[in-house]
């Protein structure tokens, strides 16, 4: 059975901006290699930073026996001036 990921974003928010930054989009597993899969953040103000957030992927499984695989700190990171930040990979 084809494992499923699970993509988990932990928000901590900050106590000084009090913005709100939710998964706008996402594409995740596809049939065949996995290069292309992105992850859109957005955020409710232009230009927030995104300190103390953590983004984390997750594998799960049919079985429970869900594993993380890559984390993702998002201190120094912004969003543009749409509000949006997106992570992905570099492949074409």
């Amino acid at each position: 059975m084809k494992n499923l990921i699970t993509i988990t974003l932990i928000l901590f928010i900050n106590q000084i901006l009090m913005s709100q930054v939710v998964i706008n989009e996402l594409d995740c597993d596809n049939p065949g290699i996995d290069d292309k899969e992105f992850i859109e953040l957005l955020s409710e103000n232009p230009n927030t930073p995104l300190d103390d957030y953590v983004v984390v992927f997750f594998n799960g499984s049919a079985s429970g026996a869900d594993s993380s695989y890559f984390t993702l700190d998002l201190d120094g990171y912004t969003t543009d001036e749409n509000g949006l930040l997106l992570i992905g990979s570099d492949t074409q």
